[in-house]
């Protein structure tokens, strides 16, 4: 099956994915926010842009520790890798489609590389789902 972003999609699709790393946790420690668009070569490989998303803690405020936030992109951007290769093995192409990761929420204790990959794989899953497909 082809995405078919190139002729179809006018507008990004952006969409959030939530997780946590905890066993008995419901509140998520990780919320990832991702935009996939259309690239500008219809012919180009799946991309992904992780380059400074901005990051926040719970309350909104600037998250301070910049060696977490080096930990947390790298989890996030893993995710999106990883749910497109999921959709590719699949059969699906992703062909001329263009991930970027946005924004990134962590709260301030309990938040991990790990929680941001999961966040990042469903918000990718999510964006990949409303791509319209070629016929």
């Amino acid at each position: 099956m082809q995405l078919n972003a190139q002729r179809m999609m006018t507008n990004p699709i952006r969409c959030s994915g939530r997780a946590s790393d905890g066993r008995n946790s419901n509140s998520p420690f990780a919320i990832v926010y991702v935009e996939v668009a259309a690239a500008a070569d219809p012919a180009s490989e799946f991309t992904i842009d992780y380059d400074e998303p901005e990051c926040v803690d719970q309350a909104g405020a600037k998250y301070a520790n910049e060696e977490e936030v080096g930990y947390f992109v790298s989890g996030a951007a893993r995710g999106v890798k990883d749910a497109a290769e999921h959709y590719e093995a699949l059969g699906v192409s992703l062909r001329g489609l263009h991930a970027r990761i946005v924004k990134l929420v962590a709260h301030q204790v309990d938040s991990t590389e790990r929680a941001f990959w999961s966040a990042a794989k469903h918000a990718t899953a999510a964006c990949l789902v409303n791509v319209p497909r070629s016929r």
